[in-house]
């Protein structure tokens, strides 16, 4: 640790003689040995049914499956008032989804709201309400 101080120390003063990239080289590699100090990055914690909601809109949706994936949310217990919030909130929240997925969640929505109701109403006041703030 020390000799890539010195290293450091002397690399800066030869400043005059070093091109630019050779400095970004040395720099990153004392850093490389010698990280900052930093916090580790801590992942939310989410009840499993959470993560559920999320791995299906997020990671599951394709064209190939809304169907697959509008059966799963019709399974979800709706009648548990924080479930059906969170599946509402994480509908509206479209810019989680892959842009070219976009579509299937408007899809899964419409499908949705032939048998949820509520649901359609709340999701379409959400993203209007976004969009005007």
């Amino acid at each position: 640790k020390q000799w890539y101080q010195r290293r450091v120390a002397i690399t800066a003063g030869a400043v005059h003689n070093l091109d630019t990239r050779q400095i970004t080289m040395v720099e990153n590699a004392y850093y490389y040995c010698n990280p900052p100090d930093r916090v580790a990055y801590v992942k939310k914690v989410r009840p499993p049914l959470h993560e559920y909601i999320r791995k299906l809109l997020i990671k599951d949706l394709n064209k190939n499956n809304i169907e697959k994936i509008l059966r799963q949310f019709r399974k979800l217990p709706w009648n548990d008032k924080e479930v059906a919030m969170y599946a509402v909130k994480c509908l509206c929240r479209v810019w989680n989804v892959k842009y070219n997925n976009i579509y299937c969640v408007a899809s899964l929505l419409a499908g949705l709201a032939q048998f949820q109701e509520t649901v359609g109403i709340l999701v379409v006041d959400n993203v209007l309400e976004a969009i005007r703030i």
